[in-house]
């Protein structure tokens, strides 16, 4: 059984390795189901031994990008390819919510010697056996998969499944509440023969605690939105340099 785990600092992996996981997602911003990790984050998280899968995501809430995200993208593979990183974890999505097969065909021809993971906007797509099948034909490792619920405890019988379908063309790696007291009962029932794990708790920073009493926020006061990302508003930007002249 292969044990991964999501991380989002040097420190995690530390832990991770410490724990006997497997291997790592390194990614940023797992408030946001995680983003593109920094060069720097990366150069040190090999460091510390394990196999690393970097994050391809440029932005939150949702899977459908435009062409600055995606260029955005391009870039990040190309410069993380350069390192001796295991493969990339991404997913682009039509507006229907199928694959975009062409765009992931274009991210995977940029490092075509690394594992390629889909992540869970597999769980957005209409046809998930259809999607495998795309996933197959673009030379896809390994798709990442909550079942298309919220947690993959919810969905056996559709992880059960697709590890039949998906038979040894491609990896199945389930997620979502997976934890000690039930990881060993859902591998029985699946059949999988990987997890993968996201078990963060909360650490205070202690810098931050004048602050926080004086109402100071530094992100935004609300909950993030899954099917909402923000932009600048140009008008607002505009009023405000016509104002100061």
């Amino acid at each position: 059984m292969g044990v991964e785990i999501v991380c989002c600092r040097v420190a995690d992996v530390v832990a991770a390795r410490q724990a006997g996981a497997h291997r790592v997602e390194l990614c940023s911003a797992i408030e946001l189901g995680g983003l593109t990790p920094s060069y720097g984050l990366t150069v040190d998280a090999l460091k510390v031994g394990l196999p690393i899968l970097a994050m391809i995501r440029p932005r939150g809430a949702g899977f459908l990008y435009d062409n600055s995200d995606f260029q955005v993208m391009k870039a990040d593979v190309l410069a993380l390819s350069a390192l001796p990183v295991a493969g990339f974890v991404t997913g682009i999505l039509l507006a229907d919510g199928r694959l975009d097969t062409a765009r992931m065909a274009e991210l995977r021809a940029l490092a075509p010697d690394f594992d390629w993971v889909c992540h869970r906007a597999f769980d957005a797509v209409p046809d998930p056996f259809a999607a495998l099948d795309q996933l197959v034909e673009l030379g896809f490792t390994r798709v990442l998969t909550s079942g298309q619920r919220p947690r993959a405890t919810e969905a056996v019988s559709l992880v059960r499944e697709l590890v039949a379908y998906a038979g040894d063309r491609i990896e199945v790696l389930p997620a979502g509440g997976l934890r000690p007291h039930n990881v060993a009962s859902f591998v029985a029932a699946t059949g999988v023969s990987q997890v993968h794990l996201a078990p963060f708790e909360w650490v205070t920073d202690a810098s931050t605690v004048r602050a926080r009493e004086a109402g100071i926020g530094y992100g935004i006061p609300e909950v993030p939105r899954e099917d909402a990302f923000r932009e600048i508003d140009g008008d607002a930007v505009r009023a405000v340099v016509t104002a100061i002249g």
